[in-house]
């Protein structure tokens, strides 16, 4: 005998009561609701950004996206769904092998640009667990944070990870060890810097056009990493650099160095804080429509008989419902669902 608990879930709210059901039925363990974050809107939202968003890089012809795998494994899935080898090259151009990432690597990117790097290197599900927090609490104050210019500063923060990554790796200062600490604590100082004393930031946007960090920017990072290595290696003494890079006070003591850069190439990959502010609002705002869009389209999936046991809950309830019977009178006055949402969406534009 196995014994088996079924819950039956309403479709509407899978995604919250199942996140619910695994938390709370795991109390007796020390587990995160962080845990449970594969099917929370924000994750969903990520991923339809990296399928339908395209990416250009410079000097090439066509394009191709960013695969965001929200749950282990989907990426090799997708590719087994392919029944022939023409049919998966087109796959693999559309989504290259180098442009995939996955929920450690966003929180990895995003935690760095954030100037954590002592928190990325307790490792990818630590790191993850503290991002999935943040994001969550951004989340519930205000969704709309996570928009389309997020999404593409985020690839943005990805490729000036990875081509640093490579660079460190065949660096001739690089004696082995620590890779992914130098790598994370580099780009920290570097955005920190920007922050503190040019109340500047890295232009992500030209990095997202181009598909490049660019030489400028790369060539910073690489003198920078060295400097970092030195400092982590000699500040550590005789404790293990591993855990040493872990510390707070690891962190304090890298974000406190002298570094020398060129001034000119640091001019020509940073970009005003006026000018992030002014694309962070705009991006808002048209991740606020996206949003009103989807709350509509949801409306008009929902059938006649659907409206009206929510019209009868809320009438018996007190609530509000008149704008439900205007969308039931206009579907039976015989407008189609579709001329209605080319109206409202007709309506949106003339807004924005």
């Amino acid at each position: 005998s196995v014994q088996l608990k079924l819950s039956i879930v309403d479709p509407e709210k899978i995604h919250d009561v199942v996140a619910d059901i695994s938390k709370w039925a795991n109390t007796q363990n020390k587990v995160s609701a962080s845990d449970f974050f594969s099917n929370h809107p924000f994750q969903m939202r990520v991923q339809g950004f990296s399928r339908r968003i395209l990416a250009s890089r410079e000097g090439q012809l066509g394009s191709s996206k960013w695969f965001y795998e929200r749950a282990r494994g989907q990426y090799r899935d997708e590719q087994s769904k392919i029944s022939s080898p023409a049919e998966k090259r087109r796959f693999l151009a559309e989504f290259p092998k180098s442009q995939f990432f996955n929920k450690t690597d966003l929180a990895k990117y995003n935690m760095t640009f954030e100037c954590q790097p002592h928190i990325v290197s307790k490792g990818a599900q630590s790191n993850f667990l503290i991002f999935a927090e943040k994001i969550l609490a951004d989340w519930d104050k205000d969704d709309k944070k996570i928009n389309e210019q997020w999404y593409r500063d985020t690839v943005a923060k990805a490729i000036i990870f990875k081509e640093l990554d490579k660079a460190v790796l065949r660096a001739d200062w690089y004696g082995g060890g620590y890779k992914a600490n130098i790598v994370t604590y580099s780009i920290a100082w570097l955005v920190n810097m920007l922050k503190q004393k040019r109340e500047n930031g890295l232009n992500l946007e030209t990095v997202w056009n181009r598909q490049i960090a660019g030489d400028d920017l790369l060539s910073l990072l690489i003198g920078i990493a060295q400097t970092v290595a030195d400092s982590i290696q000699e500040n550590a003494g005789s404790e293990n650099v591993t855990q040493f890079c872990k510390k707070q006070g690891c962190w304090k003591i890298i974000s406190e160095l002298e570094i020398e850069y060129d001034e000119e190439k640091l001019n020509s990959c940073i970009t005003s804080s006026y000018q992030l502010k002014h694309a962070e609002k705009a991006a808002k705002k048209t991740q606020a429509i996206d949003n009103e869009i989807g709350l509509e389209l949801e409306f008009y999936e929902k059938t006649k008989e659907e409206w009206e046991k929510i019209i009868n809950f809320s009438n018996a309830n007190g609530i509000d419902t008149h704008v439900y019977e205007e969308y039931i009178r206009k579907i039976q006055k015989g407008q189609t669902v579709n001329n209605i949402i080319l109206t409202r969406l007709d309506d949106l534009i003339k807004r924005i």
